[in-house]
């Protein structure tokens, strides 16, 4: 599956959580949507490297997010270990998924090497910054640096986050998705 469907296929579920969990407007609450999932949220102090990590142990959900960062990226921390939860979650079994990097668009992700993380960050996207939700705004040209930092602070998002979301829509309608 190419790079894109992986993404689109992603997305896809997000909307489908989104819609099953009524979750409605901006910004997201990401906690609230984890524990609804039975999902338990640890912010503790990792190294600055360190995003995140997602497991299950004895059949409980974990989600541990980087207390040290910032809460715009611990929300898409949290949004991107959710979707291994919900995407990956027999990989999750045994085992302790660390993530650390966070919505990187990295060689590896961006040319699909790494599905699980093309998903997740996909799905974060979609969760956090809905298409629908961007799509109320209006055209936004990703180089105004002013709107992306508004946006990203309605969203909650980083403007990072904001900008490389954008970037995946407008490349997302050039290619008729």
């Amino acid at each position: 599956m190419s790079y894109l469907r992986q993404r689109l296929a992603a997305e896809d579920q997000a909307k489908a959580l989104a819609r099953r969990l009524k979750v409605k407007g901006r910004p997201v609450d990401v906690v609230q949507i984890a524990e609804m999932l039975g999902i338990n949220i640890q912010v503790v102090p990792l190294d600055d490297e360190l995003s995140g990590m997602a497991f299950t142990k004895s059949g409980s959900k974990f989600i541990i997010v980087n207390a040290a960062h910032h809460m715009n990226r611990r929300r898409f921390t949290i949004s991107h270990e959710i979707a291994h939860h919900v995407l990956h979650s027999e990989e999750l079994s045994g085992k302790v998924h660390v993530d650390k990097t966070i919505f990187a668009r990295n060689s590896r992700s961006t040319t699909g090497e790494d599905l699980f993380e093309v998903e997740a960050n996909a799905f974060a996207a979609e969760l956090l910054m809905p298409r629908n939700e961007l799509r109320k705004v209006g055209q936004i040209d990703v180089n105004d640096d002013d709107r992306v930092a508004q946006l990203a602070r309605e969203f909650r998002v980083s403007s990072a986050a904001m900008a490389v979301r954008i970037e995946n829509l407008v490349h997302r309608n050039s290619n008729g998705a």
